[in-house]
């Protein structure tokens, strides 16, 4: 592999990641990511409250999305938050 292949393989993952780290996801994409159904992501725009609500977008009535940035801090946050019960 020479060096220009190699580089052009490292622009093609940062264009990727850049494309997918900018990227609105509709209900159903948000829900394949965290592992959860649309109808929780529905019940968690309705019932949470603070900190609990997973950051959404709400262009009209029945257009929702849910920005991929966002939803990874949250995931993160989250992570955190049980690691930190945990060791308590």
């Amino acid at each position: 592999m020479t060096t220009s292949q190699t580089t052009h393989q490292i622009i093609n993952v940062t264009n990727k990641a850049t494309e997918l780290y900018n990227q609105w996801l509709t209900e159903k994409q948000a829900a394949e990511f965290l592992n959860v159904s649309p109808s929780f992501l529905a019940k968690n725009r309705c019932y949470a409250k603070n900190e609990d609500v997973i950051p959404f977008a709400k262009l009209s009535a029945k257009c929702i999305r849910y920005n991929y940035y966002q939803l990874q801090n949250w995931l993160d946050a989250q992570i955190q938050a049980f690691k930190s019960e945990e060791l308590s």
